[in-house]
């Protein structure tokens, strides 16, 4: 007997077995005689209590079923019969099917149903055992609400680290490279990892024309991570920039482990139209695969997507710079809720940013104080699942004030080595926020939250740098926690 195959009613045979309690599902035998003679008689049971309690046949008894020799019957245990004369001939094989009704009561799960071996007579009047059959089925409860909560849940996590990498523009005043960080970093912490590169065609220009040397212009006692960069006069009118960042992550809400890995580019063209002002356009692309769940109901999400717009950095006073930017875009999203099929939708966003900033030096002393405003929302269209539920749209947003100074003492150790030492108090507000859904509980944390950075940065020659940081984020939260400790290496590609 070939293993049986459970379906949803309605479904090609042999599809991916996959309901919701109170539903049907077809449970489908196949009978083949591999025996080499012929089969004179056969029967066999199938215990559907043992699988799910309550999982019981109906439309039965059902007669001539395997080629018009046997029966069918029974309600919570099913029994096959075919007394004979003739059930099979050598290599012969006979299919029939009856319909389940699943439970109300059902949990969530992946159930094996496994038949008794099947037993008869063959031709030359011996005994024949052969083998049982077995198959899964998958109870999903609740799938619609399962589906549109995993949806929610992986729009805010996108959102939380799309809004996160917004990139620092106003650096590129002075001339300097994307977010003041050309060249390649890592950065590892307690939950997960981080990879960034970024690279300027005007930085690149210099280097090949073998103007890489020290930066002209650049402050006295300036920091490694504020410097005024070199003048803008040197710098060309027009520049194209580009940035990337891979990013492993964990997050824990509810008692529900997420993971995923999350990649984006920047590229970007800009022309300075003066001294104190330019504008761009920033094209974005992202990536993000996000597991969960139970090992007996996983789920993965996934997206890839695109953003574009305008941006502008200018310079409001001599020590203090400003940046604005706007995109929108689309993103192609796939989803496997319970680990069973897997569905696509689609998602239409947009955001708006801005960031003011200030640079202060005194002697080996700096002063950075920043503060942004960010506002994201991203729309689900609504579907169709390919189990026929209709998955309604949702749309989440995201709305952030972060503000705080980075205060920073450098200190030259000599031969091009320099160490500094910083801090950094952050308070993030978050005016405008959505609930994560779990179990059907909506949570979330606090509007407002505070964090600090502290660490040191130990710089040599030729823009090689390493740092080491740790911060502490949820302070004055309630709901949220967060520590850890980075590591950062960066190698100029350029110098």
């Amino acid at each position: 007997m070939s293993p049986c195959r459970l379906q949803r009613a309605g479904q090609r045979p042999g599809a991916d077995c996959s309901v919701q309690p109170g539903d049907t599902v077809v449970l489908r035998f196949t009978i083949t005689n591999n025996s080499g003679q012929s089969l004179l008689s056969a029967s066999f049971t199938d215990n559907l209590s043992a699988v799910i309690p309550g999982l019981t046949a109906i439309g039965l008894p059902a007669n001539n079923v395997c080629n018009g020799s046997g029966t069918l019957s029974g309600t919570t245990t099913l029994t096959f019969s075919a007394p004979g004369p003739n059930v099979l001939a050598n290599g012969a094989s006979c299919s029939f099917s009856v319909t389940l009704q699943v439970p109300l009561t059902a949990t969530a799960g992946s159930f094996q149903n496994t038949s008794s071996a099947i037993t008869g007579d063959l031709q030359d009047e011996t005994s024949y055992t052969g083998t049982s059959a077995s198959d899964a089925l998958d109870i999903i409860v609740g799938m619609v609400p399962t589906t549109t909560s995993q949806i929610r849940n992986f729009l805010l996590d996108r959102a939380d680290l799309l809004t996160i990498e917004d990139p620092l523009l106003t650096p590129h005043l002075n001339g300097v490279g994307a977010n003041n960080d050309n060249g390649i970093q890592l950065t590892l912490t307690d939950g997960g990892s981080q990879i960034a590169f970024a690279a300027r065609l005007s930085q690149m220009a210099r280097a090949s024309q073998g103007h890489g040397g020290p930066m002209r212009g650049r402050r006295s006692g300036a920091m490694a991570l504020g410097y005024a960069g070199p003048d803008a006069a040197a710098t060309p009118p027009f520049d194209i920039w580009v940035k990337g960042v891979f990013k492993a992550y964990e997050t824990d809400i509810g008692a529900k482990r997420r993971e995923g890995d999350y990649s984006i580019v920047y590229v970007g063209g800009e022309y300075r139209l003066r001294p104190t002002l330019l504008i761009g356009l920033l094209s974005q692309f992202d990536r993000i695969d996000e597991t969960g769940g139970s090992p007996s109901m996983p789920f993965t999400t996934s997206g890839e997507g695109w953003m574009v717009g305008p941006y502008a950095v200018g310079k409001l006073a001599p020590d203090i710079y400003f940046q604005l930017r706007a995109a929108w875009g689309q993103s192609d999203n796939e989803i496997n809720p319970v680990g069973a099929f897997v569905d696509s939708f689609d998602t239409t966003r947009w955001l708006v940013s801005g960031k003011i900033e200030g640079r202060y030096f005194r002697g080996p002393w700096r002063i950075s104080p920043i503060a942004g405003l960010i506002y994201y929302e991203d729309e689900q269209e609504s579907y169709t699942d390919s189990q026929g539920n209709f998955i309604a749209g949702q749309t989440i947003s995201l709305g952030r004030l972060t503000f705080g100074p980075q205060l920073a003492y450098r200190q030259a150790l000599g031969e091009g080595r320099h160490l500094e030492v910083f801090a950094e108090p952050r308070g993030v507000w978050d005016f405008d926020f959505d609930n994560y859904i779990v179990n059907g509980a909506a949570l979330g944390s606090d509007e407002f939250r505070g964090r600090v950075d502290s660490g040191v940065i130990i710089g040599g020659p030729g823009g090689l740098r390493f740092q080491m940081s740790g911060f502490v984020d949820g302070l004055g939260s309630g709901d949220f926690e967060a520590y850890g400790v980075k590591g950062r290496l960066r190698i100029r590609l350029n110098r």
